[in-house]
Parts: structure tokens; sequence; C-alpha cells
């Protein structure tokens, strides 16, 4: 299943650099992206974390790059599949990616758990925060026209 554009052709996943008023430079953003009307945009489970991004590095002066891949999970999936992967094999991405994504969530699990055993409670918050993000990019939240 993919999301459709407006003008009707399914959206390609992929991931972007973004600049921000020239101070800031985010690498690995996901992007959905319709390479029949050139129209992009970047999906709400994402766009949150993108901003407050930006608030957090926009005090400080001078260009800021950052790969958002080392502060949001769901972005560095995308990242590891697309990297792993031949272009032949991700015409079909949905697949891959969520097999990737259910991945991922096994392995916080164990690791919230060794946290809790631990009694870090940091670390718990540390893994829930990135189970959620996940959680967000379940394909048919990710692939929706439902605006949030």
């Amino acid at each position: 299943m993919r999301k459709l554009c407006e003008c009707g052709e399914s959206m390609n996943l992929e991931l972007r650099n973004l600049v921000y008023e020239r101070k800031m430079e985010i690498r690995h953003v996901p992007v959905l992206t319709c390479f029949s009307c050139a129209v992009s945009e970047v999906p709400l489970q994402v766009a949150d974390d993108i901003k407050k991004l930006i608030k957090q590095f926009n005090e400080a002066p001078g260009l800021r790059k950052v790969s958002f891949t080392d502060i949001h999970e769901w972005a560095d999936v995308i990242h590891h599949v697309l990297k792993n992967s031949e272009k032949r094999e991700l015409e079909n991405w949905d697949q891959p990616l969520e097999e990737a994504r259910q991945e991922r969530i096994n392995m916080l699990l164990d690791l919230y758990r060794f946290a809790s055993d631990s009694g870090d409670s940091r670390w718990m918050n540390d893994v829930e925060s990135r189970l959620k993000q996940l959680s967000m990019a379940a394909p048919d939240l990710l692939l929706s026209d439902i605006k949030r």
C-alpha cells in the first residue's frame, strides 16, 4: 500500500537533506515524493520532531549539520533499509521497511526489559521515546491520507 499524491500517482519514500534558513542542514529526513508532479511532503509522523530539532538548534550561530537518523528511530530504520538494499529490491519497499521496523521494535523491547531490570528510569524513558517514534511510523499511519 502506498500513499497517493493529490494527482493520483503513488508517492515514493526517500531520505533527503533539508536546509533551514541557511543555518541548519538536517540530513536523512524521510520525505514522500511524487515523481509525476514533483510534490514532496514530510510525513506527519516526523514533522514535529523536525520542528523540535530546529527550535533546539536555532539559537546557536553558524551552520549546524545533523543527521536525523541520530535522533529519530524511524529515520534510522529507513536509512538502514535503503543502505542495505539494491534499488530494484526497493521498488516495493513496504515489506522490507515493515520487517525492519518490527525487528527494531523487538530489539528496543529487549533493551527496555534490561533497563527496567536495572532500575534505570532515564534509560527506560529514552527507550519509550524511541518506541513511540516507531509506533507512529506504522504503515497504516504513514501511508494514510488522513491529516491529524
